[in-house]
Order: structure tokens, then sequence, then C-alpha cells
């Protein structure tokens, strides 16, 4: 009896820890990769079938685990079934079980936790590629099993607010690109610029309007009604071939001004009427995608676009300019007016000063910090403002981690410069 039940242990073990690092690698593994081994093996038709099977697979794995471990922690309890430790019944129960549930938690930690995890961080696609016949022989025999247990992933995850994903091909390529772009190996083929602007073309699909776009309290407009020569005076101060034309405020933008279209009243005395003049302003959503974005604006051949808060009120504008420099990075335009301080600015070996508008992943990823990223604020005044739970004075400051954080420029109504001073 013994001896069969160490012979169902171990092969329960075995079988637990095959089935662990199939499921972690497939959680894990390079799209890229897997497709060269198979090709050496010349089996590449086996991919496709693997991908669109990959959710099935993953449940039937973990259900196979779950069994497998309540089999190793049978066995070891038969293995004690005879024990004779100590006289009391009860305390003798009590030390059987507490033995064989250590000894099985130790078993499978190591045979199902850390040892599959191991061989899936370093042989992801080579374990598949060697598994995926025994794992397609499973699926077939279970298929009943894992297509209902399929059916309850979408409605554990709408439970949890979780979002719901049809893992298209499309979107398992978009997560392979990101995956071979960002692989060390690649860096003989791709430099880090070239890196950069594939992600930021791929990221476009999450990133909305509202992440990107110029905030209401930036917009420089015109209000309208204007004579010809306070637009002529707002145009050369402002600097902007397109500039937003308002009445009393920016919830009522009426157009956008080309500043092109006024060379036609120049000189001439043709009556000028700015309303009229303004072309109609396209309004988008905040939560836009940039990506739609683009297309749309490419199809209206227009430039600017007003992007709306959820109560129909300006909450910022976007032009092709903003989203292009999502891709390629900062565009200079010799033509542009800049800001007298750049937006970031080196004091010292320790102690840098940023635009408060940017972002907060843009400043960690230029500047190596590890500031925090929540869904209430998106720039690094919002950080300041969420911290510090006002809109503070110039010369207030507050520590983070191993930073002093100081506000070194405010307005009435929002942090402008940000101070941050690191202690190593």
């Amino acid at each position: 009896m013994i001896h069969a039940a160490i012979w169902v242990l171990i092969i329960a073990v075995m079988l637990s820890c095959f089935f662990a690092a199939c499921s972690s690698a497939m959680r894990t593994f390079s799209r890229a990769r897997l497709v060269d081994i198979l090709e050496e093996r010349g089996r590449t038709d086996r991919l496709e079938p693997f991908l669109g099977n990959s959710a099935k697979l993953m449940l039937m794995a973990g259900t196979f685990r779950a069994g497998l471990n309540l089999i190793v922690l049978l066995s070891v309890l038969s293995l004690f079934e005879h024990a004779r430790w100590v006289e009391d019944p009860v305390y003798q129960l009590l030390l059987k079980y507490a033995v064989a549930l250590a000894l099985a938690a130790g078993l499978i930690s190591v045979f199902g936790v850390a040892i599959p995890y191991s061989l899936a961080r370093h042989h992801a696609e080579r374990l598949l590629a060697r598994s995926m016949p025994i794992l397609e022989v499973c699926l077939q025999i279970f298929r009943p099993v894992a297509n209902v247990l399929h059916v309850f992933d979408p409605i554990v995850r709408r439970v949890v607010g979780a979002e719901v994903t049809t893992g298209s091909a499309d979107e398992r390529l978009t997560e392979e690109i990101l995956s071979v772009v960002e692989d060390h190996d690649t860096e003989d083929v791709v430099d880090e610029e070239q890196k950069e602007m594939l992600e930021g073309v791929i990221e476009l699909r999450s990133t909305t309007a509202e992440q990107i776009m110029t905030p209401r309290t930036d917009i420089k407009g015109i209000e309208a009604p204007a004579t010809l020569e306070q637009v002529k005076d707002a145009v050369l101060d402002l600097g902007y071939s397109r500039i937003p034309v308002y009445r009393e405020n920016l919830d009522d933008i009426v157009g956008i001004l080309y500043a092109k279209d006024l060379i036609q009243y120049l000189g001439n005395g043709r009556t000028f009427d700015l309303e009229s003049l303004s072309r109609e302003a396209y309004m988008v959503p905040e939560s836009k995608p940039v990506g739609d974005l683009l297309t749309e604006l490419k199809a209206r051949k227009v430039h600017i676009a007003i992007v709306l808060d959820e109560y129909g009120g300006t909450a910022g504008l976007l032009t092709i300019e903003d989203i292009i420099e999502e891709i390629v990075g900062e565009i200079a335009d010799e033509y542009e007016p800049t800001d007298e301080l750049a937006s970031i600015e080196k004091i010292n070996d320790s102690t840098i000063e940023v635009d408060a508008r940017l972002r907060v992943n843009d400043v960690n990823d230029e500047l190596d910090l590890e500031l925090p990223e929540d869904d209430d604020y998106d720039t690094v005044g919002g950080f300041v403002i969420s911290r510090l739970g006002h809109i503070p004075a110039t010369g207030e400051n507050f520590a983070y981690e191993n930073m002093t954080i100081t506000v070194a420029a405010a307005e009435k109504t929002r942090v402008a410069r940000v101070r941050i001073e690191t202690t190593n």
C-alpha cells in the first residue's frame, strides 16, 4: 500500500510540475522565439491552433494542477496512515495531518511553483514547443470540461470589474510586437529611438485625447467679436497658425481661425467679421482614442480638435502635432513660441526642475525616477496637488521616499514648476 502511495505521489508531483510549467510558460512566452523553434522543428502548423486555444489550455492546466495537488496531499496522508507517534488518538490525528500538510506544502512549493516558474522563465518557448502535442491531446480529451470552465471567465471578469477581452489575433500580435521591441536580443536590429517610436505607435490604441491634450488652462484663444487690428495683434502675439475663437469663455468656442485666412483682408478695406472667417471647430470627447482621432483628423483634413468633457464644456485642445509627438518625441518648431524655462532643467547632480504639466510617466522614463502614477492625476503638478491636498504656493514642499518635492513656481490656480531633489 505504501509503495503504491509513493508511486502515485511521484507521478502526481511530476505532472503537477509539468502543467504548472506549461501554465507559466503560456503567460510569458515570446511568439517570435516560439515561431523560430517551431520552424526548426518544421511544425509551424501548430502555432495558430495553439494560440487560438491558449485561454482554454491555461484553464485546463490550472484545473489539472488543482486536482493533482489534492492527489499529492491525499498520497502524503496515506503514507502516514499507520504511523503511531503518540498514544493519544486525538493528538496522533492532529500530528499526522500537520506533518502531511507541511510535507505536501513543501512538495507543492518546490515542484509546483519554484521549479516550474524557473523553467518557464528561462525556457518557455522550448517547453511549449515540446509540450504542444501533449497539451493538444489533453485538450481534446477534456474539451467539454474546458469549454464549461471557459464560460465562467467573462462572468468572473465582469464581477471583479476587469476588462472583458476577446483575445483577438490583433491584440495578441500587438502584445507580441511590444514584447519583441523590448527584448534585449533586438538591440542590434532596432536602436533605442526606433524602439520608442514603435512602442509609441502601438500604444496610441490605448491612449485617449484626455491624456495628451493641452489643458483648458493653457489654451490661448481670441474672444469674439474683435476688430481686424485686434486679431492681427493677437496672431502676432500668440505665434500660432490656428487659434480657437470663442464668445465670453472657452466653453463657447465658435470656430478655429487660420492665420493665412487673414491675408485676404490686408490692405483692401473689406468688411471683417471674425466669427464668419473662423472655420468649424472639430469637437471630440475626452475618451476618444488617439489612434482613431488621428485617422479622423487626416480624413477631415484638419489639424486641431477641441476636447470636450462629459458635461459639454471645453476640457482641452489637441493637434496632429501632439499625436505625432507621442510617437517621435518632442518636435521643435522655429515659429512656435517657447517658454523661457525648459521643460526639464538640471540644477545640479541631485536636483532637477520640471514643468508641472509634464506627465508623471514621461518624467519617470526620462529621469529614471519612481514618482507614483494614479488614476486621479496625469501630470507632475497633479501629483503635487494630490499629495498636499490644495493648490500650493511657491516654496511649499514635501518628502516622498528619497526625494524632496518643492513647488518652484505656482500660479493662482495651478502649479507651474516643480523642483525634485534626490538624497542619493
